[in-house]
């Protein structure tokens, strides 16, 4: 539903620019499979302690909710839906753009 509104911004404005991240393929090597099989005190132990999520590191994956830009620094969450890699591709992304991302662990 938002594809109409977008390409009618890009048409409207020449400055726009249009950026599709990257697609992960969510196959099984993307997930860590093991994570629900841990008790969830073992869990919330692993990811306090060692920021152990259900993705693993071997593909982009970033969610727009775990992002808050301020100025021209984004914070991005690291969490069960944004990982390093999402961070890193955030961070490559936005840096030519004058845009500081800087990683939050909590």
């Amino acid at each position: 539903p938002f594809r109409p509104l977008i390409r009618d911004y890009f048409d409207r404005d020449p400055k726009a620019q249009w950026t599709a991240a990257p697609k992960p393929l969510m196959c099984d090597q993307s997930y860590n499979l093991d994570f629900w099989k841990v008790t969830e005190e073992e869990r919330c132990k692993r990811m306090l302690d060692d920021y152990w999520y259900c993705t693993r590191e071997s593909e982009v994956f970033f969610d727009a909710a775990d992002c808050n830009l301020i100025g021209d620094v984004m914070f991005v969450q690291h969490s069960m839906t944004t990982n390093v890699s999402g961070i890193r591709w955030l961070k490559r992304h936005f840096a030519p753009k004058g845009i500081e991302v800087r990683a939050l662990h909590f």
